[in-house]
């Protein structure tokens, strides 16, 4: 969906007064939530500010539901989001040898929707759709850990029925020596989605205030 719900509306900092103090409005070193209790008062469509804003906060809540359940409605959709690039990264991967092979599959599974992300903010400058895609990122990262934390018991079931023996993180473990630290690496994979998810979700309220969403959706 394209929209431009605040096109052309000047950002917060040019809808001061003439008369503003400059510290207020033009200083780095305004605390942010000042800059917040401004940008509430004088944002030009603050309905639509308030409609991304509990947007951003559903995101943060999805993931607390991906990591408190990991078959519920959350990890399912994502699961579906990522499981065609994870198969197809195989393919990619698999004439640089079988080590990286079977790590393609969670390398793409992220990498997607970053390159999506990354290219949508390049080429059009559309800012919402490089934070969704980075939401998409962390929630990546936590499905992944999942299947990194499952390395040395591989009691996940695979597709197409393959065995336990093609589990991708016990072979890349394995061929590491690095099996033992599956648990410790499962742990780092949420951690850095959870980051990735809030940080994200952080951006796009802050954006939605505090500049005056001027980009695209």
């Amino acid at each position: 969906m394209k929209t431009k719900p605040h096109e052309d509306l000047p950002s917060l900092d040019a809808l001061a007064p003439a008369n503003a103090e400059p510290r207020a409005f033009r200083s780095q070193w305004v605390s942010l939530v000042e800059r917040l209790r401004l940008a509430s008062r004088l944002h030009p469509a603050p309905a639509l500010a308030w409609i991304e804003t509990v947007f951003w906060l559903f995101a943060i809540a999805s993931l607390f539901d991906h990591l408190l359940n990991r078959n519920g409605a959350v990890a399912s959709g994502i699961w579906w989001l990522t499981i065609g690039p994870h198969e197809i990264g195989h393919l990619i991967c698999t004439p640089f040898g079988t080590l990286l092979m079977f790590f393609g599959g969670t390398f793409w599974q992220i990498a997607f929707w970053a390159i999506i992300g990354a290219a949508e903010f390049i080429l059009r400058r559309r800012l919402r759709v490089l934070l969704l895609c980075m939401v998409i990122v962390g929630h990546s990262f936590v499905n992944a850990a999942v299947y990194i934390g499952d390395a040395r018991a591989r009691d996940l079931p695979l597709l197409f029925g393959m065995s336990s023996d093609h589990h991708d993180w016990y072979n890349i473990l394995n061929m590491l020596g690095l099996l033992p630290l599956d648990g410790g690496l499962a742990l780092f994979a949420r951690l850095a989605g959870s980051l990735i998810v809030v940080g994200a979700a952080l951006t796009g309220i802050y954006f939605a205030w505090v500049r005056g969403a001027k980009t695209e959706l």
